[in-house]
């Protein structure tokens, strides 16, 4: 990580406050330089300043720069500030009760305000006088996420889940996600996982740079599943892992949905040429337009010219790995199946009939083209491959 620089800790200090301590420690500084207190005081207040400076100096000194670092000295700018608001107050009001007690009671009214609606994440608060948090961050004046702030939130989120005790994530910070998180919580560069998180912290520092960072350029692109933010930015985001399936890409799309819940983008299948008793590869591209809690059972049958059936697959997607009740809104999914011709099947073109049905009752999904319209049998007949005659 690259040095931030000899104004780290002023600009930093100065957006970790409130807008009320700023003032009220520019009031203690013109109190201070205009010599205005008793000398007992002045001298209070000096070494309350000369202790915020040489701190800062001392910690711009070190090597590792962090805001948390700044801690001890942001105490005094704190009592600095509770200063300067006294005197200035005490100096208009004249000390006259009510008048003096209102105004003090205002201004920590205020800090208040500003302060107790960010519980317990007061972390995510930045100097509005600084252009707030939008500004703060967006610019990236500092990073942000000092204390993990999000990550609950997020855990939260894959916790609501269907078998959430089941799903593996992948995290940066994984002492504060697995604490929250009902299932299991590995690295985010493990390839074995069905979400990942990441958070802002991380990713804007460029921190622990390695290979989490192909993961995070692979993804970033993506729609996230769920984005957890404070003031209006973003801290945390999880994406469901799988490939991005652009239909502009797709060889052979297909165009048609599946009751009201999925559509079928589009397919493959290889080789385009086969002979009987072969096994070809079919992969189906979906999209889940609204979630289920059915499991649906996919089926493929392989037609000849004569609509007679020379081989057939029936699985849950992905071999049963990712049930349709586990789709989520907008997901895409790549499924991928293997399916064997029959020995005696004849040589010629053809089909492949595509659906969804419930084992339960063996009911098949209505199936609704964008061309075509509904399609006899609750199947959608697409062109297969070749089949051809083995003693040719």
């Amino acid at each position: 990580m690259e040095d931030p620089g000899p104004l780290y800790y002023p600009v930093t200090m100065t957006v970790k406050t409130t807008a009320v301590v700023t003032i009220g420690f520019f009031l203690s500084l013109i109190l201070f330089f205009s010599r205005r207190l008793e000398r007992q005081k002045q001298i209070t207040l000096f070494l309350g300043l000369a202790f915020i400076f040489f701190f800062a100096v001392m910690m711009t000194l070190g090597e590792k720069k962090f805001i948390r670092y700044a801690l001890p000295a942001l105490q005094f700018v704190i009592l600095s500030a509770g200063i300067g608001y006294v005197y200035t107050v005490r100096r208009l009001t004249k000390g006259q009760a009510p008048w003096y007690f209102i105004a003090l009671a205002l201004i920590i009214f205020i800090q208040a305000a500003v302060s107790l609606p960010l519980h317990p994440y007061y972390g995510t608060h930045y100097n509005y006088l600084m252009g707030g948090p939008k500004f703060v961050l967006n610019n990236g004046i500092v990073e942000g996420q000092e204390k993990s702030e999000g990550m609950a939130e997020a855990a939260e989120y894959l916790n609501s889940m269907p078998m959430a005790p089941l799903l593996v994530v992948g995290s940066h910070k994984l002492t504060a996600f697995y604490r929250y998180f009902e299932g299991k919580t590995v690295e985010i560069t493990d390839d074995k996982v069905d979400y990942l998180v990441f958070s802002r912290n991380i990713v804007l520092r460029n921190a622990e740079s390695g290979e989490w960072q192909k993961v995070w350029e692979a993804y970033k692109s993506r729609e996230p599943k769920y984005v957890v933010e404070f003031n209006g930015v973003p801290y945390v985001w999880v994406y469901k892992t799988g490939p991005v399936i652009d239909e502009a890409d797709l060889v052979h799309p297909a165009e048609a949905n599946l009751g009201e819940n999925f559509r079928l983008l589009g397919y493959d299948y290889e080789p385009a040429q086969a002979f009987p008793g072969d096994t070809i590869h079919i992969t189906l591209y979906w999209e889940s337009l609204n979630p289920t809690a059915a499991d649906y059972t996919v089926f493929i049958h392989l037609l000849d010219e004569e609509s007679q059936l020379r081989g057939q697959k029936d699985s849950q997607p992905l071999g049963g790995k990712y049930p349709t009740y586990l789709w989520d809104r907008g997901e895409r999914i790549k499924d991928v199946y293997e399916l064997t011709i029959q020995p005696e099947a004849p040589p010629g073109s053809y089909d492949l009939a595509i659906g969804m049905y419930e084992l339960q009752n063996l009911q098949r999904l209505p199936i609704l083209t964008d061309s075509g319209g509904p399609q006899p049998d609750n199947r959608l007949l697409l062109p297969g491959p070749t089949i051809l005659d083995p003693e040719s």
